[in-house]
């Protein structure tokens, strides 16, 4: 659920054609395109991407559709610092509940 709240808030906040970069984001795809942010997120013209080494490491469908290389606007980022930020969050969201 905490992906998603995310997800929102940055949609809310940060407007039109967002690049997500998430850990897992192939599943973070799923799990959007079967919640009620799908509508405003597809309308947003925003998409997913998972971090390089990740796409290296999965299977080819992943790495066509979410890895960096091919999305156009990614620039030369690798998107490796999402796992220390996930990790963070975590622990964030630990210390409020």
């Amino acid at each position: 659920k905490y992906p998603l709240a995310m997800v929102n808030k940055a949609l809310q906040v940060l407007s039109d054609r967002l690049l997500i970069g998430y850990n897992i984001g192939c599943k973070l795809s799923i799990m959007i395109a079967s919640s009620p942010l799908n509508s405003q997120f597809s309308t947003s013209q925003s998409c997913i991407c998972v971090n390089a080494f990740h796409g290296y490491s999965h299977n080819y469908r992943c790495q066509d559709t979410n890895h960096p290389n091919v999305i156009q606007g990614a620039g030369l980022e690798d998107f490796g610092t999402m796992k220390c930020m996930s990790q963070k969050s975590g622990a964030c969201a630990k210390a409020l509940a």
